[in-house]
């Protein structure tokens, strides 16, 4: 049983990237149109190629081998943000999403092996805790903001909302919260502007792609979420 589930994961990926390269080709000449892509680093395509096929993969809330892609493309957009001079959101990617990944990988892992665990499946918070995150995604991008960003109040905040949304995600996808896609989404719009302003024109463009698949993710993941699990979202 454990075998297939396997073989299907590893059809599933090597489809998702297939699809990504297609994707990819018609991203990179669109650019080329408008001549936007003069200027980019290699970690730059690299991390959103991956970046692409790792949230494609997770709209399964089984596949666990989404991680393994999605550490690969966390080390490589570190590496791209240390390019343009971003390096405390660098610093972010390689000491709190690698290992927040890391253990998403290891959670959701024993989740698929473990017969007599009950299954990892969507939820989403409760109002309590919704509220909760809410207040300390705005308390962290004042202070993120205020003390670590720089450039005009914009660029800061832009900075800021990139940064507390992608700590909120990565910890909410440890326990399959699917209010996750929901915080990503917001978060690439800020990333969207945040690139803007780096001329990191290939990024902006993934971006939002990044926020089509994440919609597309979370809508998959709510109809998985049962009635008692409805948290906030009860009777909506």
């Amino acid at each position: 049983m454990a075998k297939n589930i396997f073989n299907n994961l590893i059809f599933e990926t090597t489809k998702t990237i297939s699809f990504c390269l297609v994707a990819y080709v018609i991203i990179i000449w669109g650019l080329m149109q408008f001549q936007l892509i003069n200027n980019f680093s290699p970690y730059e395509i690299v991390s959103t190629f991956l970046g692409i096929v790792y949230v494609i993969l997770l709209r399964n809330p089984n596949n666990y081998l989404s991680f393994i892609v999605g550490i690969a493309s966390t080390l490589a957009l570190g590496l791209h943000f240390l390019n343009i001079d971003l390096k405390y959101t660098a610093y972010l990617y390689f000491f709190f999403f690698i290992p927040c990944q890391i253990v998403s990988l290891i959670t959701w892992w024993k989740g698929d092996q473990e017969e007599d665990k009950e299954t990892l499946v969507p939820s989403f918070l409760t109002k309590k805790y919704m509220a909760i995150t809410i207040a300390a995604t705005v308390i962290v991008t004042a202070i993120f903001a205020k003390f670590f960003s720089d450039g005009s109040f914009f660029l800061r905040i832009a900075d800021g909302f990139f940064f507390s949304l992608n700590v909120v995600a990565n910890i909410l996808i440890i326990k399959k919260k699917t209010d996750c896609w929901m915080f990503w989404c917001i978060s690439n719009f800020f990333a969207a502007s945040l690139f803007t302003f780096k001329a990191s024109y290939f990024t902006v463009a993934l971006n939002f792609v990044y926020i089509t698949v994440n919609l597309i993710a979370m809508t998959k993941w709510a109809k998985d979420v049962t009635d008692k699990d409805a948290g906030w979202t009860e009777g909506k």
